[in-house]
């Protein structure tokens, strides 16, 4: 085990104190002491290893990473948050087909955290699901699916009757569907109604996005026929991934016209 390594990991106290200096630029020991629920007696032994090891500095009373503590201290953030998130479902993360996950949720999962794992059958129409309500009643909603299942389409005819902001990215197949609905219906498509095509070689993965809460559309390694799995975060880190996801579909796609 190398020096560093064995400075950084081998205490709690340590690592935990790389990560709030991470996310507060510099503190004094009494900053640091609250944080963290700690006594300088305590807390001082690990970093004056830190100060030793150049992973942190004291600059007038205050401590704040270096150049070289601030690029581990990302890391091992990333890294922690990570292992919170699977050791808290880890039965659940072990069938979850990651091959199947954009990178950059992958590279940010720990940022999920905290999650709610909503598991919906697909074949009860019994009532209304959780998730279904969610998107029936949130007032501006973003959806980029290839999924064909039906609460997407009872979801947008909805949203449409009740003149509901709602942006669509999605392939020929769905949208064709939607409009031979729509039509059906003797619906009209209105000025809150928003659809893009996806072109075929841009992979998708279903994630849904409000103001208040991302969905993952989650792919399994043991798929179940009746089962499909979302997971909802509400965590800020997400939400902008979220969007910094959808403006990327939107610079891709070709938005359609309220005739096609």
């Amino acid at each position: 085990m190398s020096f560093l390594i064995d400075t950084i990991f081998y205490s709690e106290k340590r690592y935990s104190l790389l990560c709030l200096l991470y996310d507060n630029d510099e503190l004094d020991i009494d900053d640091i002491n609250n944080y963290l629920n700690e006594t300088s007696v305590s807390i001082l032994p690990q970093i004056k290893k830190l100060i030793e090891s150049n992973i942190i500095e004291n600059i007038d009373g205050k401590y704040k990473l270096t150049s070289i503590g601030r690029l581990i201290s990302k890391k091992i953030k990333n890294y922690i948050k990570k292992i919170k998130l699977f050791e808290k479902n880890t039965d659940f993360w072990s069938n979850v087909d990651f091959n199947k996950m954009p990178s950059c949720f992958i590279n940010n999962i720990g940022y999920l955290d905290p999650i709610y794992i909503l598991n919906l059958n697909i074949n009860s129409n019994k009532e209304e699901s959780l998730l279904e309500k969610i998107l029936k009643y949130t007032n501006n909603l973003i959806l980029i699916i290839s999924s064909n299942y039906d609460i997407y389409y009872n979801v947008l005819e909805y949203r449409l009757r009740n003149n509901l902001h709602t942006k669509l990215f999605t392939t020929r197949y769905i949208i064709d569907r939607v409009l031979k609905k729509i039509n059906t219906l003797n619906l009209k498509i209105n000025i809150n109604f928003e659809y893009y095509l996806i072109p075929i070689e841009i992979n998708i993965f279903d994630i849904i996005l409000t103001s208040d809460v991302l969905i993952l559309f989650i792919k399994k390694i043991k798929e179940d026929l009746n089962t499909v799995s979302f997971i909802l975060s509400c965590n800020p880190k997400i939400l902008m991934i979220g969007m910094k996801i959808v403006r990327y579909y939107e610079k891709k796609s070709e938005k359609m016209s309220n005739n096609e």
